[in-house]
């Protein structure tokens, strides 16, 4: 059962404020949200990502939901399984001692061992050809986010982060040691 936002916080026990872990990089304040689904129990058992202003942030922010604890929800005295559509707002601190690696599309795509191009509706093809997103993918080569950073129109946002969805990356590693990244990735259509 969808429920809203408010209603879902209230069911979680404890406090909902997010302390939110310093980036490597990108936008120090912004928002981000998930869509989070827990079971007859009150165990959270999914947290999906639904975007973040600072893709680094993604992922800590779906293992800080995934280890809420709700009360049951109830509806007509039965248990049921309940899920929210979440929103946060995030202020960091950008620690540049450990900046993200910045790769290439080119040195991305050479990570990558699940390629998906995206593919947009016709009329969405009419006026690009040509696009960019952004990345975020940690140390063991999990993607953490996508993200906006060439203000794309949603239809467009929304083809590549589904294709993106579905990449694996093989772990970047500098000086010997697996190391998190951020690139930007360019999807031509042809």
């Amino acid at each position: 059962m969808t429920i809203p936002e408010d209603t879902f916080r209230k069911l979680v026990h404890g406090n909902t404020e997010i302390a939110w872990p310093p980036t490597g990089g990108g936008p120090a304040t912004g928002g981000c949200a998930v869509y989070a689904s827990a079971d007859r129990t009150g165990r959270v058992r999914e947290v999906w990502p639904e975007g973040c202003d600072n893709a680094g942030l993604q992922g800590p922010l779906q293992e800080i939901v995934k280890n809420w604890v709700l009360t049951p929800a109830v509806a007509n005295g039965v248990p049921v399984q309940v899920e929210a559509l979440m929103g946060f707002a995030f202020k960091t601190a950008v620690d540049n001692s450990h900046p993200l690696a910045e790769l290439s599309n080119s040195e991305a795509r050479k990570l990558a061992t699940n390629v998906i191009e995206a593919v947009l509706a016709t009329e969405a093809t009419q006026h690009v050809t040509k696009f960019e997103v952004g990345i975020t993918v940690d140390e063991s080569g999990k993607l953490l986010g996508v993200h906006n950073s060439h203000n794309l129109s949603n239809e467009v946002f929304l083809a590549a982060n589904k294709a993106l969805s579905q990449w694996r990356f093989k772990p970047y590693s500098k000086d010997g040691k697996a190391q998190a990244f951020n690139a930007n990735i360019v999807f031509e259509l042809r």
